[in-house]
Order: C-alpha cells, then structure tokens, then sequence
C-alpha cells in the first residue's frame, strides 16, 4: 500500500474496490504544482482574478433588471447580461474554465435574442 506523506507537492485519494471478500483501497498519487498555483503578486494575471467579483454583481443586477415590467429597464438588463458574458469570458480564459467559456457564448448569443425580441416590442 503507498500512500503519499509530503501533502504539499502530493495530494492521495482513497478509492474503494469491494470485492466479494473483503473492501481494499487503493491509494492514488496526484502531483500538485504549488510553485504555478498562484500568480505573483502585483502581476497584471493577479489582477484578472478580480475580474469575477464585478462580473457577479453585472450579472445580479442583470437578472434583477430582465424581471421589469418596463421594457426600457429589461433591455438595459440584456445589455448588462451581455456585458457580465465578456467579463466571465476574460476570467474563463484567465481561470481555464471553458466549459465556462462555451456557457457565456451560448447565453451571449440567448441575451442578443432576448435584446432584439425586446427591441421589437420597445
């Protein structure tokens, strides 16, 4: 059985194998690089980390404009929705994330929709 004791370059996971006599667990050794976790600091990456806090509160006060009655504050709703997408869209190229990526351009393309819908009914 291995399991791994430096915790700060190796993180273990046990998994559990039932068999028909007994369970055994098998430990899996996972390297971490700690060195290229974070960016330095006063680097303008650490700087695109805080792109996620104003492109949470875009997107709340989006979705707090879209449920109006008035279609004058619902199609400034869409344009905040479109503007929280880029913003996610730089922190998902920051962070990786492109699943994230593919979400907002998807819900881009729904919000521009939505924009043009309520255009028509302007």
């Amino acid at each position: 059985m291995f399991f791994a004791r430096n915790y700060e370059f190796f993180a273990s996971a046990a998994i559990s194998i039932p068999s028909a006599w007994t369970i055994r667990y098998l430990y899996v050794r996972i390297p971490i690089n700690v060195a290229d976790s974070e960016p330095h600091e006063g680097s303008a990456l650490a700087y695109i980390d805080w792109v996620q806090w104003p492109a949470m509160v875009v997107t709340v006060l989006a979705a707090w404009l879209i449920a109006s009655q008035r279609p004058s504050k619902r199609m400034t709703g869409f344009i905040c929705f479109i503007l929280s997408n880029i913003l996610w869209v730089i922190w998902g190229a920051y962070a990786g994330a492109y699943a994230l990526i593919l979400l907002q351009i998807s819900l881009f393309l729904m919000n521009l929709r939505g924009l043009k819908k309520n255009h028509k009914g302007h």
